[in-house]
């Protein structure tokens, strides 16, 4: 059942446009896990977990801190990434030779903001731009979206935009628990906030930022998955 399917996955992974294997996140939600392995993001489980880690607030409110600087750190690299990727596109106004590979010389480019040429025939590197391909067949033209440090800069950018996404979904979780906790002592230990109103907000949230949400056709009309922003896909499998 969807079981194997969650454990195909988790073995198999997915693979990207560029042949490289990624995880996304997923969830599976409904009653009836009985492997540990898939016990581990099971939607039950992933709320309690936060619950638990937000139970001591000063260790929550460390939590939080840390994850904006998390999160600050992982917005400059994409910064860094995104101007050296536009560098690269945006350095040649015409097609070169394939003879010519193109580079980011990490000793010069805060300051300079250059690209570096570098001719594998000749061995050479040069911050000027190279001739154009000669026409007529006579020479390849590059391409830039091949080029060994494009793709490597390109596989870093979506690594840290990954990396950003799942830590700014946790801190919104953490978040979540923040201000429960805040507003239960800003009534004097009564809040408005119940346990099980936080757990549903937390439900939602889980739900929402997930890439993939795995369940069962009976607990799919269930509250939780209701009140989640509706899929763009839905895939049904073996529906009798």
């Amino acid at each position: 059942g969807i079981d194997n399917v969650i454990m195909k996955i988790m073995g198999d992974r997915f693979v990207d446009g560029h042949g490289a294997k990624y995880s996304p996140s997923i969830v599976r939600v409904g009653a009836g896990i009985t492997n540990p392995k898939i016990k581990s993001i099971g939607m039950k489980e992933q709320v309690d977990s936060i619950i638990v880690q937000g139970s001591d607030i000063s260790k929550l409110n460390n939590i939080i801190v840390t994850g904006r600087q998390t999160l600050k750190r992982f917005q400059n690299e994409i910064h860094k990434l995104r101007i050296r990727i536009q560098a690269m596109v945006e350095c040649c106004p015409y097609e070169i030779s394939s003879d010519w590979e193109m580079r980011i010389d990490e000793a010069s480019f805060e300051s300079s903001g250059r690209v570096l040429f570098v001719n594998h025939k000749t061995k050479t590197t040069t911050f000027d731009i190279p001739p154009k391909v000669r026409p007529n067949g006579l020479e390849t033209p590059c391409i830039i979206q091949k080029m060994p440090h494009y793709v490597s800069l390109l596989k870093s950018l979506t690594k840290y935009v990954e990396r950003h996404n799942n830590e700014s979904s946790n801190l919104e979780k953490y978040i979540i628990l923040q201000n429960a906790a805040n507003a239960k002592m800003e009534a004097g230990g009564s809040s408005s906030y119940s346990d099980e109103s936080v757990s549903s907000l937390l439900e939602q949230h889980v739900l929402n930022s997930t890439h993939i949400v795995l369940t069962t056709l009976g607990s799919a009309g269930g509250r939780a998955v209701e009140s989640a922003n509706k899929f763009k896909v839905v895939v049904i499998d073996e529906a009798a």
